[in-house]
């Protein structure tokens, strides 16, 4: 028999749940930058967003080193959909932009993990 598998189109958890109930795997392609909490959900098969800041705090850090050998927009750019469809979205999006856009500096990391902090906070409480 030949496997079926369902291959992006998946945009919502009730979705993604029911599909996986179904199907051995799903693939999300690009709703999974576009609605990064969409995977943690599915992952954790729990519909509740979870806490992004200790996981950006993570990410930054090798995004520092990382920095030291590429250009910091390359290595960040990847992140700037995280609180997509989250009030204040556009604020993250080019705090992150500016970041990859100013070099290394400490300071506008650390910014990007205060922003994150604060928008854990609104996105858990939603």
């Amino acid at each position: 028999s030949m496997p079926m598998v369902i291959n992006g189109g998946v945009n919502s958890y009730a979705l993604g749940m029911d599909l996986l109930a179904r199907f051995p795997q799903v693939m999300l392609g690009r709703q999974a930058i576009k609605q990064p909490q969409l995977v943690a959900q599915l992952l954790n098969a729990q519909e509740a967003p979870i806490r992004c800041a200790p996981i950006i705090q993570d990410y930054l850090a090798y995004a520092f080193k990382a920095a030291q050998l590429t250009p910091a927009l390359n290595v960040l750019k990847h992140c700037s959909a995280l609180f997509h469809g989250y009030f204040g979205s556009q604020r993250w999006r080019c705090a992150v932009h500016a970041c990859g856009s100013s070099g290394v500096r400490a300071a506008d990391f650390d910014h990007l993990i205060h922003l994150a902090e604060s928008y854990d906070a609104q996105v858990l409480l939603s």
